[in-house]
Order: C-alpha cells, then sequence, then structure tokens
C-alpha cells in the first residue's frame, strides 16, 4: 500500500473553518509531517492553503452543500499529494472520501441532535 497516502478523517474539518479548528488542523499536520513522515511540512503546508481557501466560503447551511465541499477539499488535497508522489492509490482516494462524507454529516447534524432528559419520578 502507498506509504505517504495516510487516510484523512481530519480533511472533514476544513469545511467548518469558522469554528476554530486551525489549531487542531495544524496539529495534524505537523504531527503527520513531524511524526508520522518526516516530511518537509508537506502536509501543513497545504491545511494552511485550504483553510484560507476555505474562509472566503459560507459556512453551508444545507448538509448536500458541506457535502459538496468536503468532497471538492479532499479531491482535491488528495489529488494534489498524488501528483507530488506520483502515486495513484484509486480505492484510498474513494474510501477517503466516503469516511469524509461520513464524518461531515455527523458534524453537520452536531447542532441539531438534542438529547432530551428524561423525567424519573421516584416515589418513596
Amino acid at each position: 500500500m502507498f506509504e505517504y497516502f495516510p487516510l484523512y478523517f481530519f480533511l472533514s474539518l476544513l469545511t467548518f473553518s469558522k469554528e476554530g479548528v486551525l489549531p487542531y488542523m495544524l496539529f495534524c499536520g505537523l504531527f503527520l509531517d513531524c511524526i508520522v513522515y518526516r516530511l518537509p511540512f508537506l502536509h501543513t503546508i497545504f491545511i494552511i492553503l485550504f483553510f484560507l481557501l476555505n474562509r472566503f466560503f459560507k459556512r453551508p447551511k444545507k448538509l448536500s452543500c458541506a457535502c459538496i465541499q468536503t468532497i471538492i477539499n479532499t479531491s482535491f488535497y488528495l489529488l494534489l499529494l498524488m501528483f507530488i508522489f506520483k502515486k495513484i492509490p484509486w480505492i484510498l482516494f474513494f474510501m477517503t472520501n466516503i469516511y469524509n462524507l461520513l464524518l461531515t454529516c455527523l458534524w453537520f447534524r452536531k447542532g441539531r441532535i438534542v438529547l432530551k432528559k428524561s423525567k424519573i419520578n421516584v416515589k418513596s
């Protein structure tokens, strides 16, 4: 399997770039660059670039818009890495898009999920 191609679960956070996720994104990029792959800050530069580009987009109001933005972010990010490393693992590319779509759906719905407290009366 292609060793410079991890599953980028954190890329779906780029869709929600106005929610203060930059420190987490930078940590993920630096972790991948310095500890996992020992690359010259390649992931960190891409994360900053995509984060700044996504700041110009409005935060998606609909789930379909969030999914489209996640697919675009993930696809461009991974295609850049494929181009740089000249490897094309298509199955990993599609699986990463599917995982990021699932995470985007969960994070998009997080504000709409309300857990109600049940009222239990204990009589003695």
